[in-house]
C-alpha cells in the first residue's frame, strides 16, 4: 500500500515538474506584476494629490457640461 502511494506521488510530481504549459502564464503574470505594482505604489504615494486632481476635474464637469467635449 505505501508503495502504492510512493509511486502515486512519484508520478504526480514528475508530471507536475514536466508540465510547461503554465510557464507562459506565470512569465506573464509576472510582467504584469511587474509594471502594476510599482504604479500601484505610485499612485499610493501620490493618493492625496491624484484626489485632488479628480475632484477638481469632477467639479469642473459638473458646473460646465460641456467641459469633456
Amino acid at each position: 500500500m505505501h508503495n502504492d502511494r510512493r509511486f502515486w506521488l512519484r508520478q504526480r510530481i514528475q508530471d507536475l515538474h514536466s508540465d510547461e504549459g503554465g510557464t507562459v502564464s506565470l512569465e506573464e503574470l509576472l510582467i504584469l506584476a511587474a509594471i502594476v505594482l510599482p504604479l500601484l505604489g505610485l499612485l499610493i504615494f501620490f493618493r492625496d494629490q491624484v484626489a485632488r486632481w479628480l475632484k477638481e476635474i469632477w467639479d469642473h464637469m459638473k458646473i460646465d457640461p460641456g467641459f469633456s467635449k
